[in-house]
């Protein structure tokens, strides 16, 4: 983190920061569920103060893609208990595992009041990364297949209740992470959030689309959200290719502003 502050970006965001123990993506990610955590971020807030930079908290919960070992040791291996991990507490909307027969664990699914307590450690999380951290924005990550991806998305949320079926219910857990945040940092506090605009299988016809996220924003807007992080991708194992040319999600961040116009940016 230090090379980048050094290196004069306008912006930094300090990224896959877990609100809660169990929805770390590895054992090595970073947390802000307690005033410890958040007292060592303040020693990168502050360095970020000396080079006159702005910088940005990213909050998440990996949800069934929780409990993996770094990418450098490998790509998709669950942690088990030896090494640090967690693979009994686990947790998604719905008992569905990221790929059929893969390392990563079945989730347990998550009851309405377990629900309620990670909306409850997000907005504890983000009261923590103003009132300690001293960070100058949040953003909520809801992409790549993390938790609030997974509420999003029919191919990951199988549930009945208020969190699940219709549109509108499946982005009730967002909505009210929305307001969680809100109701714990200042009215003119900058919200940003970070969703996969698309989840690349245009042949599933349960898949989230561009005019799934084009709805989305309309109503994230009117909550307060400041800026649309615009990535793709990352909740269907089976997604078509998204390819490494310039400007890789350029097609989506443009369909996504000539919606919103001026009531919020987008990146």
């Amino acid at each position: 983190m230090e090379v980048f502050l050094l290196r004069g970006p306008g912006i930094t965001i300090v990224e896959a920061t877990t609100v809660s123990p169990e929805g770390a993506l590895t054992v090595n990610d970073l947390g802000l569920f307690n005033d410890e955590q958040a007292l060592k971020l303040k020693e990168v807030v502050d360095l970020a103060r000396t080079q006159n930079q702005y910088i940005v908290i990213q909050l998440g919960h990996g949800g069934r893609k929780s409990n993996v070992v770094p990418p450098w040791v490998h790509l998709e291996n669950a942690s088990t208990k030896e090494e640090g991990g967690w693979p009994d507490k686990v947790f998604a909307p719905s008992p569905i595992q990221y790929r059929d027969g893969g390392s990563l664990v079945v989730p347990k699914e998550l009851s309405v009041a377990e629900i309620e307590r990670i909306i409850a450690d997000i907005g504890s999380a983000a009261k923590r990364a103003v009132e300690i951290s001293g960070f100058d924005a949040i953003e909520i990550h809801a992409a790549h297949g993390y938790l609030i991806n997974q509420f999003l998305s029919e191919i990951s949320n199988k549930r009945t209740d208020k969190y699940g079926e219709s549109f509108e219910n499946r982005i009730r857990f967002l909505l009210e992470v929305i307001d969680s945040i809100k109701a714990n940092v200042p009215a003119d506090f900058p919200v940003f959030l970070r969703i996969s605009a698309s989840e690349n299988t245009p042949d599933d016809p349960l898949a989230w689309t561009i005019e799934d996220s084009i709805k989305l924003v309309d109503v994230v807007v009117e909550k307060g959200i400041d800026l649309i992080d615009v990535s793709s991708g990352g909740n269907n194992y089976n997604q078509s290719a998204r390819g490494f040319k310039e400007a890789l999600h350029a097609n989506l961040a443009r369909a996504i502003k000539n919606s919103v116009g001026v009531r919020a940016l987008v990146a």
